[in-house]
């Protein structure tokens, strides 16, 4: 399934849904409503910046989100 592989973070590897898709560092997101990016909002400008195979997949780093807006 897509989005299920697993990369290399520090000493750590993480799931596809924990790597920003933009910057590929950790997104820190919980995958859960209680989550912090439930409630930001991102600007088209950055959403576009997704790459058409990682839209959907995870979310954007607080880092990339401050970045790009």
């Amino acid at each position: 399934m897509a989005g299920k592989s697993n990369f290399t973070y520090g000493q750590e590897s993480l799931p596809a849904d924990k790597i920003c898709p933009i910057c590929g560092q950790y997104n820190g997101c919980k995958r859960s409503r209680d989550c912090w990016c439930h409630n930001v909002k991102i600007s088209g400008k950055v959403l576009a910046m997704v790459p058409e195979d990682k839209r959907g997949i995870a979310c954007i780093c607080k880092d990339c989100i401050e970045k790009y807006s």
